[in-house]
């Protein structure tokens, strides 16, 4: 693979024929997580190209891919753990500045829920700390 090839190449769109929750009105229908041109560099390599998709209320994503194509970048950039190197992420409609304080980040993460393969947990805290 020529290191100037993406691992996760853009846009990526998913079929929506088994889409169990069809929106069929507007609160449904609301975009949550929008984004357009995406993009993640680590030094010359091309990690994320161009990345543009939306989930919506009700939605359940599933970020699969081998190990390496860049499933933890981009969920590290939706929720601003990880700076894109350029594209736009938006949430309820609202763009993700790079400058947002630390409150308004921990608001954004407070929004997204991830399931990681893996867990780790600390033993030394509680299970709610560990939330």
């Amino acid at each position: 693979m020529d290191s100037k090839e993406p691992l996760i190449p853009g846009p990526i769109t998913a079929p929506n024929s088994g889409n169990l929750f069809q929106a069929n009105n507007s609160v449904e229908d609301e975009v949550i997580i929008r984004t357009v041109k995406l993009n993640k560099f680590f030094g010359d390599k091309h990690v994320l190209k161009d990345i543009d998709f939306e989930v919506r209320k009700r939605e359940v994503v599933a970020v699969i891919g081998p190990s390496g194509s860049g499933k933890s970048t981009l969920i590290r950039c939706l929720n601003a753990l990880e700076k894109a190197t350029s594209g736009e992420i938006y949430l309820h409609g609202q763009k993700l500045d790079p400058r947002l304080s630390v409150k308004q980040l921990s608001s954004i993460r407070r929004e997204l829920g991830m399931v990681f393969q893996n867990f780790n947990l600390f033993p030394h805290m509680t299970v709610l700390q560990n939330v």
